[in-house]
């Protein structure tokens, strides 16, 4: 079996694609970084798809898994069939990890915002504290106002 090494930069490029291809209508910021224990790639974004979405687009590219429990890296490969080839290629890709990031513009906070006082009844403030019943959220009594805000973007509620 043939193998294909991609460095990061050329991982980034791929990613890229895949990228454009699943999301055509997002706008992405891709970013390389190399440091001496190796190299991750940061993906993020304002709105559109949620974190899951793009993490099954983006973590097949990573060229690394940690392990928590004996604190060691391991290298991973994957398959991939080219275009005009028969037989599976092993591909090593060189950013160890890709991390993804999405970020709530303040157009998406807007609309948020009258959801909350829509649910709540009250005006919102991001410093003040609310009961989080009427929000579906059990595991704190009360939470601030901007924390139910993020989980309201993070959960994809009403937007």
């Amino acid at each position: 079996m043939s193998s294909k090494y991609y460095t990061t930069t050329e991982t980034a490029k791929l990613i890229r694609k895949a990228l454009k291809v699943k999301f055509s209508t997002v706008k992405f910021s891709v970013r390389s970084s190399m440091y001496s224990g190796g190299s991750s790639i940061n993906v993020s974004w304002i709105d559109g798809p949620m974190t899951e979405e793009v993490n099954s687009v983006v973590k097949f590219y990573e060229g690394a898994s940690f392990d928590g429990m004996t604190d060691s890296k391991s290298y991973k490969s994957a398959l991939m069939v080219f275009e005009g080839e028969e037989f599976p290629t092993e591909v090593h890709f060189g950013a160890d990890y890709v991390f993804t990031n999405r970020s709530m513009s303040s157009e998406s906070k807007a609309i948020l915002v009258e959801k909350f006082e829509q649910i709540a009844g009250i005006k919102y403030e991001d410093n003040a504290t609310y009961s989080t019943q009427e929000f579906g959220y059990y595991q704190m009594p009360t939470m601030y106002g901007c924390q139910i805000i993020n989980h309201m973007f993070y959960e994809k509620v009403g937007a």
